[in-house]
């Protein structure tokens, strides 16, 4: 309930409430500081506590309200919890110090927005103050650590010591005081394994960065962006991301832990996506549904960052991306199992953690730090099943080369074999002209004559290869295999774009000259009078295109045949060029299309501009 009502209202009230109760205050038992003790919790024997529901009072108030009231309360409760997030609490105990070690008074719930710890020492009896917490910036705390920590000077008065707390989230409010000897073990074994971890997560997130260079794979972009959301969330849950990144913008720390998550959830749909290789179907769009809905709640939830339920979206979010790789799966996506694995165990780890943080189940290091371990051992499986799909890309790859190789190998063979034959006959062929060199003399006319003959036999058999494949593209539809038996190589597309290029004429784009002389290159056209070089693609649909011509030939022939029944993916694939360049080059035919005569498509006509 929050109280309306003035700071010294308030303070009457509570004293009134006091003295009718009962005029003798509840005692506390002092808290012995020993050298031989390492380290003890200030429980409900040692600690009474005050709701301050203004949070206005300051510590003069208390001193007053400790002196002549009992409103300072013994906790019945197994855990002193905050439960108004709008009320200030005070914590009273006494402190007995016969101890010439250090001590530190720590609280394991690092996410408490105002805290301070008063005490009065026997040099001076006036109370001192010391300010910290998620409101303040880091670096003027008293102790550098993630968790909110106070030194304890040896010279501290027997007197009362306060703790005020101030927090819009509930936080358990008993704080553990430890020597410096057992503080130091704690925190060593602590950060090693937050390094630990911290490294294997910036090692992964760095090993897919690499991949995502080298391969140009958009799964690892999002596995990186998964990575980083998570390296966000868990930072600002334990603490360490306030204490070495935004440690002087405290005023984010309401909404790093939130950003992480939503930047998290976000690419772990797009990772799953991609990676699984998902086309436009109903899983396709639920997932698109999810990434929405999750962008809307993560803006509700920036203007409300302290309403603990949305994490419950980041559940379900979690076992929907588990239903569908599991379903994946089922339908025989074999990556998908090591997704199935690594997201079962995230949701294992996030429940455990909602069941800790609910009091459900006990408190402890494994309970903490389980959602660590969750994320360390996904990130593990998830790097492996990354792994087998390039594997598996690889195997295919080293098959296919494999074969290519054992193909060279019999054409190698083949050849040599061939070779053989034609040295046994040229030598055989050799001893026949030595005996026949006087026959052949008188048979050189005949040569010339059969060289002329051969000539024109050539000439024959070039046009008919022409004829050949220009019957073959009039078919329905080619594969590019089928397709390069007629143009098998550059120059045979070079050959044909100067014979269609001759059947049309030569007109020079600089003077208007029709006459012609070698040109610079072996298909190049040069005029005779200005001397302007044009190539043999120059005024044709294949003009500085990035394609290789066979496969530009290749693009035209399909386009033309089945225009928008073919997509520029679907070509990238075949082709193995980039979608990009596809793109680029079947809007070009499609406008060349479009502009020609519906009655007159063939492809000669779209070549030539």
């Amino acid at each position: 309930m929050i109280f309306k009502t003035s700071k010294k209202t308030l303070l009457y009230i509570l004293i009134f409430l006091g003295v009718s109760t009962n005029v003798f205050p509840y005692s506390t038992t002092p808290l012995l500081l020993t050298d031989s003790l390492k380290e003890t919790w200030l429980t409900r024997e040692y600690v009474n506590y005050l709701e301050d529901p203004t949070a206005q009072l300051t510590i003069e108030d208390i001193i007053k309200l400790g002196k002549n009231t009992n409103l300072f309360l013994p906790s019945t409760a197994n855990d002193l919890i905050n439960d108004n997030t709008q009320s200030a609490y005070w914590l009273r105990f006494k402190i007995k110090n016969q101890s010439s070690r250090p001590f530190r008074l720590e609280l394991f719930d690092f996410d408490i927005n105002e805290i301070s710890l008063f005490y009065a020492t026997i040099q001076n009896a006036q109370y001192i103050e010391k300010k910290a917490g998620f409101n303040y910036p880091f670096s003027l705390r008293e102790i550098k650590h993630k968790n909110v920590s106070f030194y304890i000077p040896p010279s501290i008065d027997t007197s009362y010591c306060y703790i005020r707390f101030y927090s819009k989230k509930h936080n358990v409010l008993e704080p553990i005081i430890r020597s410096y000897d057992q503080t130091i073990n704690y925190a060593l074994s602590e950060y090693l394994l937050f390094g630990l971890f911290y490294g294997l997560l910036i090692l992964v997130i760095l090993y897919n960065l690499i991949y995502f260079i080298s391969l140009k794979k958009p799964y690892y972009a999002y596995f990186v962006l998964y990575g980083i959301g998570v390296l966000l969330y868990i930072s600002s849950r334990n603490g360490t991301g306030f204490q070495y990144l935004w440690y002087n913008f405290p005023e984010i720390n309401d909404h790093m832990g939130e950003s992480g998550l939503f930047i998290s959830t976000i690419s772990m749909f797009l990772f799953t996506r991609s990676f699984l290789e998902l086309k436009e179907n109903k899983i396709y769009h639920i997932i698109s549904v999810s990434i929405l809905t999750r962008s809307i709640i993560y803006i509700i939830q920036f203007f409300y960052p302290h309403y603990y339920l949305f994490e419950i979206f980041d559940i379900i979010y979690l076992i929907i991306s588990l239903a569908i790789v599991y379903h994946l799966y089922q339908s025989g996506v074999k990556p998908a199992q090591w997704l199935i694995i690594g997201y079962s165990i995230l949701v294992l780890s996030f429940l455990i953690t909602i069941l800790e943080q609910s009091s459900l189940i006990p408190s402890s290091v494994l309970s903490v730090y389980f959602t660590n371990l969750g994320i360390a051992l996904q990130f593990v499986l998830l790097s492996i099943g990354i792994a087998e799909t390039v594997k598996g890309v690889y195997i295919e790859k080293n098959k296919v080369h494999k074969k290519l190789i054992a193909q060279l190998w019999q054409n190698e063979l083949l050849k040599e074999k061939v070779n053989r034959e034609l040295e046994k006959k040229i030598k055989e062929r050799t001893i026949e002209l030595n005996q026949a060199n006087e026959d052949l003399k008188k048979k050189d006319e005949e040569n010339i004559k059969i060289n002329i003959a051969l000539d024109l036999a050539n000439s024959q058999l070039k046009r008919y290869i022409n004829s050949f494949a220009k019957s073959t593209i009039t078919k329905e539809y080619l594969s590019f295999e089928e397709f390069q038996k007629a143009y098998p190589d550059e120059l045979s597309c070079h050959r044909y774009l100067k014979e269609l290029k001759d059947s049309k004429g030569f007109e020079c784009i600089k003077c208007g000259h029709n006459k012609t002389i070698k040109g610079k290159e072996k298909f190049d056209t040069r005029c005779a009078k200005c001397n302007y070089n044009e190539s043999v693609t120059a005024n044709t649909i294949f003009h500085r295109t990035k394609i290789p011509l066979q496969k530009a030939f290749y693009m035209m022939y399909i386009i033309t045949q089945k225009k928008d029944k073919i997509t520029a993916l679907e070509l990238a694939k075949t082709l193995e060029i980039q979608i990009s360049t596809s793109q680029n080059f079947k809007k070009k035919v499609m406008e060349r299309l479009k502009n020609q005569n519906k009655k007159n498509t063939s492809w000669e006509n779209i070549i030539i501009n």
